[in-house]
């Protein structure tokens, strides 16, 4: 049997859950977890259907699974798959049939709620990813390279206050992401340990002051009909329904807004609290562990009825130069040499790498991690290409090595080691299946590997 939560909280889920309060506890406590996945928007779903059970009802890509070792699998490591909780998925599911072009996530690593928002936004408009702490900051860029998303901006600010994201992106997105930092009481099961020791009542009551506070500064960021998905992996009413009914009192000009008829079949509505002053919190949804196959989940979705938004006198320099001129040649003919098609136009330097950007948004001054697609480095007079610049571009260049399941080059090449193949001497890219692993560089039928070292099996 695993760890039993203390008994504060299991006299609040009783009082919470009445008559449904012994499946509840039963399934927690000795219940098993169920493990998702959902897939990336360029792989064939056939692929992953060897290892996966069956599909996910409420997330179009979602699919359940078995096993261990999955994040091993070359499929994972060709950015086809990102594994996440189902009851995680149902947050963005929730977005089914609204549409969105910009997009905040305020508290995003490690990105799967980014990612299942890339997934539809299909390199459209800019993704803002934002995380408060820099270690998580490296894990977030490192799942936006694997999947290959384009359009991307990895920040590290704290979300409690106004910052430079507040001044430079004031009614810019219409949608915004707060996944907010919790007491985990959703996660009992699956982190027993880590998360039933370091719950309290004290500790529900300070995540929901800094929730509070994270959604106020949510507010200026979005324009006007635009929408607002909070989400918690908690149960308490004070961080849930609670600070939804609050957040409606200090903002009327949003509205609560229902959510997709898939993930209302796999939830429960709201609870109209005591106290509760509007009756649109049954719209909220709670995805519960003896319901549906999952970790515990709270979501509302909010829309932006009317804007406060009050235009401004734009201070705002970008922080992106243009390459000199014998970088642009020694990247030109880097390009010449490798791919057919490439947009020297949207070539830009940031620190000291070359970046792609496609996207019309302002990047931050400071504290970004990740903007675009890092292309490489210009070394002396030759040009060293990134990993995301393969991950991004790689089906475009006339060298390319396409594996498939059996070739024993797939775990040499994810291992660090030379592989054989019968190309032409130059850059290459290195896929399976389809999907880009990374890159290389060929030399009389030997490739010199280039998957980051990070990233290799062992």
């Amino acid at each position: 049997m695993k760890m039993s939560p203390n008994i504060a909280f299991q006299e609040r889920m009783k009082r919470l859950l009445g008559n449904d309060y012994d499946l509840f506890i039963s399934e927690i406590t000795d219940g098993e977890g169920s493990k998702g996945l959902f897939l990336n928007r360029n792989i064939d779903k056939n692929a992953v259907l060897s290892f996966c059970t069956k599909k996910v009802p409420f997330f179009d890509g979602g699919y359940y699974f078995e096993g261990d070792g999955i994040g091993n699998l070359p499929i994972h490591h060709a950015g086809g798959i990102y594994i996440q909780d189902p009851s995680a998925m149902a947050s963005i599911a929730c977005l089914d049939g609204y549409e969105f072009t910009n997009v905040l996530d305020m508290c995003a690593s490690p990105g799967g709620k980014s990612l299942g928002a890339a997934v539809k936004m299909r390199d459209g408009g800019v993704l803002v990813s934002n995380e408060y702490v820099p270690n998580r900051c490296k894990t977030l860029v490192g799942n936006i390279e694997r999947f290959g998303i384009k359009n991307a901006i990895v920040t590290n600010y704290d979300m409690t206050a106004k910052n430079e994201l507040s001044e430079i992106y004031d009614g810019f997105f219409d949608l915004v992401i707060c996944d907010a930092p919790c007491s985990g009481e959703g996660m009992f099961r699956k982190y027993p340990e880590e998360a039933i020791s370091e719950w309290s009542v004290e500790n529900v009551r300070i995540c929901a002051e800094r929730q509070r506070e994270i959604l106020d500064n949510a507010v200026s960021f979005i324009c006007e009909g635009g929408l607002l998905l909070y989400s918690t992996c908690t149960f308490s009413l004070e961080e849930n329904e609670m600070q939804a009914d609050d957040f409606l009192s200090r903002h009327p000009e949003f509205e609560l807004i229902p959510v997709s008829k898939a993930v209302v079949d796999a939830t429960v509505g709201g609870y109209l609290f005591e106290g509760c002053k509007h009756e649109s919190i049954h719209l909220t949804r709670r995805f519960y562990p003896h319901i549906s196959k999952g970790e515990g989940q709270f979501i509302a979705l909010f829309r932006k009825i009317t804007s406060k938004y009050e235009s401004k006198k734009d201070k705002y320099r970008s922080p992106l130069t243009k390459p000199t001129d014998l970088e642009k040649k020694i990247f030109s003919d880097f390009i010449k040499k490798t791919l057919d098609d490439f947009e020297m136009s949207k070539v830009f330097k940031y620190n000291e790498n070359l970046i792609y950007v496609d996207f019309d948004a302002k990047i931050p001054s400071r504290k970004v991690f990740a903007c675009g697609v890092k292309l490489g480095e210009v070394i002396k007079s030759r040009f060293e290409p990134h990993h995301q610049f393969f991950k991004c571009f790689g089906k475009d260049f006339r060298n390319v090595i396409d594996l498939h399941d059996g070739d024993e080059r797939i775990s040499k090449y994810l291992h660090g080691e030379v592989i054989e193949a019968d190309i032409q001497n130059g850059w290459c890219t290195v896929m399976y299946e389809g999907l880009v692993l990374g890159g290389g560089k060929c030399v009389d039928g030997m490739v010199k590997n280039h998957y980051p070292k990070g990233l290799r099996t062992v």
